[in-house]
């Protein structure tokens, strides 16, 4: 991966995706939108600005605790490799897979820029990644307040829809089998009217109160497909 790094393919593969697909949706709704995290000063991460900027979105950084000891590797642009075979099946890969400690493993507090966007949002969207690419420690919910244990619930409670991935279905409530595991997250939910698990190649479970529906997956015309071909 360093050696495709170096090499910079062609930025027609380039594609600011994950989360930043999320942040162009709100932008392009009209919200006005942040995001906080941490990008890079070579080719990388000036791609990724410019691509927010386009959108109209901020970037809040998250350097200012960082620990003046690390590597160098540790504060450039995360990147993730999509890899797809002959069959157009896919997989994703980047540096963080092959290391025991977090991706961000330099950052041990929230700066205080971060922390008053997150004060001062009216919406904040994370997903799962943030939680396994952080020290504990900085994922203040944890060993804070019980109120702080609690919000991660507490937010679960008071979404209308969840849409889950069987795997983070069963890490929050600690049942494999996904409609059960569905049907214990509509149990607790005060405003939850749906959960939607994603089964990856086989499709998603629809879960409502008095139904369980399947959908496959569905085939598609794949016109522009971003990462390494193999």
């Amino acid at each position: 991966m360093e050696r495709l790094a170096a090499s910079a393919p062609d930025q027609k593969f380039w594609e600011a995706g994950g989360n930043c697909n999320l942040a162009f949706a709100a932008a392009r709704l009209g919200l006005r939108c942040s995001t906080l995290g941490h990008v890079g000063e070579e080719i990388y991460g000036k791609f990724l600005l410019d691509v927010l900027q386009a959108e109209g979105i901020n970037v809040v950084g998250m350097l200012e605790n960082s620990d003046a000891t690390a590597c160098r590797q540790a504060y450039e642009t995360l990147l993730c490799w999509v890899l797809v075979d002959p069959f157009q099946r896919h997989g994703f890969c980047s540096r963080a897979d092959f290391s025991e400690d977090p991706a961000f493993s330099w950052i041990r507090k929230l700066p205080a820029d971060i922390r008053t966007a997150i004060h001062h949002s009216k919406i904040l969207f994370c997903n799962g990644y943030a939680f396994g690419e952080f020290f504990p420690d900085v994922i203040e919910f944890l060993h804070g307040t019980l109120d702080e244990q609690r919000a991660l619930e507490h937010a679960l409670r008071l979404s209308d829809v969840l849409l889950l991935t069987s795997d983070e279905a069963e890490s929050l409530t600690d049942i494999r089998n996904p409609i059960h595991a569905g049907q214990e997250l509509l149990k607790k939910g005060t405003r939850t009217m749906r959960v939607v698990i994603k089964m990856g190649s086989k499709g998603s479970i629809l879960i409502t109160e008095n139904a369980v529906s399947c959908a496959p997956s569905f085939n598609v015309l794949i016109v522009l497909i971003n990462g390494l071909h193999l």
